[in-house]
């Protein structure tokens, strides 16, 4: 358990940091209301992702590491496809009535998913940002939502104490997953 690198330059705590796919950067989450892409050899922070307007909570790269997907805060309640490379906002996905916790990339690229403390999750184009279908049936805000390696089906997870697994082409929810005493923080599929 070494520290090998400490990465400052946020002005607040993050909420969330994912590698990208080739392990070279990550990208981390934060409440100053940005997002930072970061040399994972150099410690150099290599664009720092701003336009939320409030605490940015999850961060994510698309399958190839060319986009990064955010979900903010409950003044915000959006998500951003941005561009790696340039920082720029490539779309937002908009529709949630309260804050997005976590937003990911579909295992093509073409589409995200997002979680909402408004009780649903809305899938969308990555590019455009057009809401394609909202999953509901949960009794409580939800914490995380990721697509399966196929991309046909999606699992959340919730303050409600279940996870459910819906089909993202009907959006009708397959199974209800019970067991837990509390709240499910995140869920995904096995590769």
């Amino acid at each position: 358990g070494e520290c090998l690198q400490t990465f400052e330059g946020h002005l607040m705590s993050l909420d969330s940091a994912k590698f990208s796919p080739d392990g070279d950067r990550f990208v981390s989450a934060s409440r100053d209301y940005t997002a930072k892409i970061w040399s994972c050899c150099s410690g150099d922070c290599l664009c720092t992702l701003a336009g939320h307007v409030d605490e940015v909570r999850h961060a994510s790269f698309s399958p190839c590491g060319r986009r990064i997907v955010t979900a903010s805060g409950p003044t915000d309640r959006t998500a951003k496809v941005w561009d790696c490379t340039t920082g720029e906002i490539l779309c937002t996905l908009k529709g949630h009535g309260d804050e997005v916790l976590s937003a990911s990339f579909s295992p093509d690229g073409r589409s995200v998913i997002t979680a909402s403390y408004d009780f649903t999750a809305k899938f969308g184009a990555a590019r455009g940002g057009l809401c394609l279908r909202t999953l509901e049936g949960h009794d409580n805000g939800l914490l995380s939502a990721e697509f399966s390696p196929s991309g046909q089906q999606a699992v959340t997870a919730s303050y409600d104490v279940t996870s459910r697994i819906f089909d993202c082409a009907s959006g009708r929810c397959l199974q209800v997953l019970q067991g837990h005493g509390g709240t499910i923080f995140s869920a995904s599929f096995s590769p």
